[in-house]
């Protein structure tokens, strides 16, 4: 339908994809049909990284992008990493930048899809690493944002942990209970 090679290997190659490919006149969009590939609110690495590039290099932060972040967690200092070198990231408005970013991904721990990326094990040696080529100027900004990092993730293990009990338990404690005390 008028895609080069070029073109149609840069799209998606999901089954729905596929599909439009063959039959070009059943499937409306390329869009609607990809979007059942992936779940709502997934989000690849790629797209991270983009969302890292773009706030890095605008200073400007929408709300995709912090919805990116937020759903990302740990993911997020490796999507930083891969996209900016050692000397992009310790110049003083880059730190901010990346410090908005790293806040963000761990702003809302529970959203975080990967329940892994909610702990913050990349982040705080990148944080130290940081701190480490900016040379210590901005100390007291990345101690602020390492404080706030590891509160999140004490307040996520408290909620996995809650939410673990009740499944194991849905109606209350094991234990004694009416029948037991009645004998």
């Amino acid at each position: 339908m008028g895609l080069d090679r070029a073109a149609s290997s840069s799209l998606p190659q999901c089954p729905a994809w596929r599909a439009r490919k063959k039959l070009p006149m059943l499937v409306p969009s390329v869009q609607e049909t990809c979007r059942a590939c992936t779940p709502e609110g997934d989000y690849s690495f790629n797209d991270v990284k983009a969302a890292v590039h773009r706030v890095t290099s605008s200073r400007m932060c929408s709300g995709w992008d912090e919805k990116t972040f937020n759903r990302s967690g740990d993911l997020v200092v490796v999507a930083v990493s891969k996209t900016l070198e050692d000397c992009e990231m310790s110049s003083p408005g880059n730190v901010k930048s990346v410090l908005l970013i790293v806040r963000m991904a761990f702003d809302c721990p529970q959203c975080v899809k990967v329940t892994d990326d909610r702990r913050p094990r990349m982040t705080l040696l990148f944080l130290e690493h940081l701190n480490e080529i900016g040379g210590g100027k901005m100390q007291t900004d990345i101690e602020e944002v390492k404080h706030f990092i590891l509160q999140q993730a004490g307040k996520a293990n408290c909620q996995m942990a809650e939410s673990s009990t009740k499944m194991a338990y849905p109606f209350g404690f094991a234990g004694k209970n009416k029948t037991s005390e009645r004998r």
